[in-house]
């Protein structure tokens, strides 16, 4: 009967589309019939379906005992393998930096004790300027600040008699600059202050010559020498009258002994003919003794002349600006002079001494001072002759005594204090030594018109650095020369470098009282880099070499007490290998086989995936490997 009626409704349905109404009924009333009955139609398909989707899902809900255990049953227990692997394996310190340029250093300009009234800046450091050697970092009062190599920094005014490393420097600097100051022996001379004068004139600056101070200083000692020298010859002339005096008391004690000679040397000189030998011989003893006095007196003076006229000659020689020609011929003449004086001097003074020795011996003997002061009862006579004696010694201590201070005077007035300061000189605070060129003038403190005081400005060495902090677990692994990995993706930044310096102390170079600060060296990074925040990481601990390496978690020990890995054969059944463990980083360890044998691809276990067992660690006693791990 269902079967029935939906056939009748389906050809009700199509033969409504087709039939013609019935006469006497309008086509609004048919429409309105239709569409009742199509509503109809989805209305009872859509339950129909609604029906199904219920009964489909209640279905699928619905297990059967058997199914639900299959379901919950654990999965059969698998091992966990890794494979070995032979590499280098290295323990590392992983520390962030940033890029700069290194060596800070403030620069400090010393007082000069040759430059009078403040020193003031005419020409002003240029900030981020590169200063090579040679190179006028700025310009004090008119005057150059010269940047040069050394250790040692400048700290004092240095010019002729001064001696030291500094002086050392200098003098190794002015020969890489071509110049020849002489022996490279840290003391200025003659020849380091003409190299001087030569490096100030071709890089266009006047040197430094004697200060007026020192020229007064030097022309008060000249004065005091030529006074001592004036006395010196007075000394000379006093000396020389008193010895003609002491002969002529010697000659006048002489004649009063004639008359009164004991019988003995009368009977041995006597007549006429022995009087007139006598009175020959002591009037040429006399007249040889005098001129003898007169030309020993005329070659001292002579050669305290000479001394004047060299030392006039040498003044010149060293004076700056140097005398003028005319002015020089005529000081060479008078030295010249003064030579040959000298030498007429030392002629007569031989001549004399030769004109004496030849006057008769014998009647010289009996007519002697001290024969006749011994034979001549006359006290007036000898008094006299002693008197004059006396005399002539005191004079001759006198010239002796100036001769020792014109000594004096001409040493201070040629290679003294104020003689030494004469000269081509370096004032302090016209060079700068660095120990390391070039460096770049960073952070400059004084413009022009500015008074010196104080740090001028900082430079920093003209390479690139890269400074960090390191904790104090991680400053006892890293050394100075260790090599470092360098990284920054964001600003195009993979590189090497080199550990250059690791502080002893910690809160140096401004960086935490806690961590300790680290240079490192990098290779191949340009000017653009400054700045840059980089990741570095520095090998500590390395295998040296390719080695076996297996997880930690591999590491087992025996019942023995040995150190073991588990290796997994082809056929699935697995073995132990006894080994070695070395170094461990990146959760991998360094092994070497004892017993059994292990090769790069073989599988080790390092556990199982599922089950009781794996959580007790499949029977095995995990171990550690006692070496570095990596930061």
């Amino acid at each position: 009967m269902r079967f029935r009626l939906a056939a009748r409704a389906k050809k009700e349905a199509s033969g409504s589309a087709i039939e013609p109404p019935p006469s006497g009924q309008n086509g609004a009333g048919v429409n309105a019939q239709l569409i009742r009955r199509n509503k109809a139609l989805v209305i009872g398909l859509a339950a129909v379906i609604l029906s199904s989707g219920v009964s489909w899902a209640a279905a699928s809900r619905i297990r059967s005992p058997a199914e639900i255990a299959a379901r919950t049953a654990p999965p059969k227990p698998s091992l966990i393998l890794v494979p070995v692997e032979k590499r280098v394996l290295s323990s590392d310190v992983v520390v962030r930096g940033t890029v700069r340029y290194g060596a800070p250093q403030a620069v400090l300009l010393p007082v000069s004790a040759l430059r009078k009234g403040r020193d003031i800046v005419t020409t002003a450091p240029v900030k981020g300027t590169e200063l090579h050697e040679g190179d006028v970092a700025m310009t004090i009062s008119g005057r150059p600040v010269i940047v040069l190599e050394g250790a040692q920094p400048a700290y004092r005014d240095m010019g002729p008699g001064t001696t030291g490393e500094d002086v050392r420097q200098l003098e190794q600097a002015l020969v890489r600059r071509g110049f020849n100051p002489g022996p490279v022996d840290g003391v200025y001379d003659s020849r380091t202050g003409l190299a001087v004068a030569a490096w100030y004139l071709k890089q266009g600056w006047s040197p430094f010559g004697p200060t007026e101070d020192q020229l007064l200083a030097l022309r008060a000692v000249k004065a005091e020498w030529f006074t001592a020298q004036s006395d010196l010859l007075a000394a000379q002339e006093t000396l020389g009258t008193a010895e003609h005096d002491l002969i002529i008391a010697q000659a006048k004690a002489a004649a009063a002994a004639r008359a009164l000679l004991p019988p003995a040397v009368a009977a041995a000189v006597s007549g006429s003919a022995a009087d007139a030998a006598r009175a020959k011989a002591e009037q040429d003893r006399v007249n040889a003794t005098l001129r003898v006095t007169s030309a020993k007196r005329a070659l001292n003076q002579a050669i305290e002349a000479e001394r004047v006229a060299q030392a006039r000659l040498e003044e010149a020689r060293s004076r700056r600006p140097p005398p003028s020609n005319d002015e020089y011929a005529e000081l060479s003449k008078e030295a010249r002079d003064a030579s040959n004086k000298v030498s007429t001097a030392r002629e007569e003074v031989t001549a004399a001494t030769d004109a004496l020795a030849s006057v008769d011996p014998a009647a010289a003997a009996a007519l002697s001072p001290d024969t006749a002061l011994a034979h001549t009862p006359d006290a007036a006579a000898k008094l006299d002759a002693a008197t004059s004696q006396a005399e002539a010694a005191r004079a001759a201590s006198n010239v002796e005594f100036a001769r020792r201070k014109v000594a004096l005077m001409a040493g201070r007035a040629s290679s003294g204090p104020a003689a030494n300061q004469l000269g081509i000189q370096v004032p302090a605070g016209e060079v700068m030594f660095f120990s390391n060129l070039s460096v770049r003038a960073d952070d400059v403190k004084l413009r022009v018109g500015d008074e010196v005081v104080g740090p001028i400005m900082t430079v920093t060495s003209s390479r690139l650095v890269i400074e960090s902090a390191l904790s104090q677990s991680d400053v006892k692994l890293v050394r100075e020369g260790a090599a470092v990995g360098i990284k920054a993706p964001e600003a195009n930044i993979d590189t090497t470098g080199m550990v250059t310096r690791v502080a002893t102390a910690p809160g140096t170079n401004g960086v935490d009282p806690q961590r300790f600060f680290m240079e490192v060296t990098p290779s191949g990074l340009n000017v653009s880099s400054a700045g840059a925040s980089v990741v570095q990481t520095i090998s500590v601990e390395s295998t040296q070499g390719e080695m076996l390496t297996v997880p930690v978690a591999s590491l087992s020990v025996g019942a023995d007490g040995a150190t073991r890995v588990e290796v997994q054969g082809p056929n699935g059944i697995t073995r132990y290998v006894t080994v070695v463990p070395g170094l461990t980083a990146k959760g991998l360890v360094a092994v070497t086989p004892v017993a059994g044998d292990l090769a790069p691809r073989d599988l080790v276990v390092v556990g199982s995936n599922t089950g009781p067992a794996a959580a007790k660690g499949g029977g095995r006693t995990k171990t550690s490997s006692g070496g570095s791990h990596a930061k």
